[in-house]
């Protein structure tokens, strides 16, 4: 069995913008894949891959949770270099907070559903447990912050999703298993990362702000804390 976990976003500054682009693809986008096939994991960000065996997955789990960019990159501990060492050309690509945020949800996520623990946990369990992801998703590992995923209904079109991604409002996953090849769409979700912008940095239609502002206050009853 074959499963593939796909996040994307968009490289905005959390810092408010003087003034707002004109386009919706102004800021560059960037790509998280987690893939676990007959030899391990692959890693793939921004089209810069590393491979993980199986056997390693739960100690850079452990580490990128517990850690942070300048001790993956620069640490002298043996352990801590040897664990990221085959991530080195990934680890360059881990140049903004977007970015980083990106790379850590992709862990914390999988995490979540089980994606590494392939030796306990069945694919059709994994593919239930993204289905379910609704609200507030902590992480027991390390004190990261939460992700909030957002039941359907709050972002009614494309357009929408599209400006709140080009805003870094949301992040979007998605999930693909398969016999051989991960080619059956589990499903799509969007949740809030754990720290997004100041307002918005791209002109946007009057549904996008209301549809943030609703969700905004979800986030709030159900989270607590400001959500920009």
């Amino acid at each position: 069995m074959a499963i593939l976990f796909e996040l994307h976003a968009r490289d905005v500054t959390l810092l408010p913008a003087a003034r707002p682009a004109p386009a919706p693809d102004a800021a560059p986008e960037r790509a998280f894949l987690i893939s676990h096939g007959a030899d391990g994991y692959t890693l793939d960000f921004d089209g810069r891959r590393a491979s993980v065996p199986n056997d390693a997955m739960q100690d850079l789990l452990v580490k990128v949770a517990e850690g942070a960019p300048a001790e993956w990159r620069y640490s002298s501990d043996p352990a801590i270099q040897t664990t990221f060492r085959p991530l080195n050309r990934i680890l360059q690509c881990i140049n903004s907070t977007p970015s980083y945020q990106l790379f850590l949800a992709g862990f914390h996520i999988g995490d979540a559903i089980g994606l590494f623990d392939l030796g306990q946990v069945c694919e059709p369990a994994i593919a239930d447990s993204f289905r379910h992801l609704v609200g507030s998703l902590p992480w027991p590992h390390g004190r990261k912050g939460r992700l909030f995923f957002i039941p359907e209904g709050y972002v009614t079109t494309p357009e929408v999703e599209l400006e709140l991604m080009a805003n870094g409002k949301v992040v979007s996953a998605d999930l693909f298993t398969g016999e051989g090849e991960p080619t059956s769409h589990v499903e799509h979700k969007l949740f809030v990362p754990y720290a997004t912008p100041i307002g918005f940095n791209t002109r946007v239609a009057p549904e996008t702000v209301e549809a943030w502002i609703r969700i905004s206050d979800l986030v709030r009853r159900q989270w607590g804390g400001p959500v920009t």
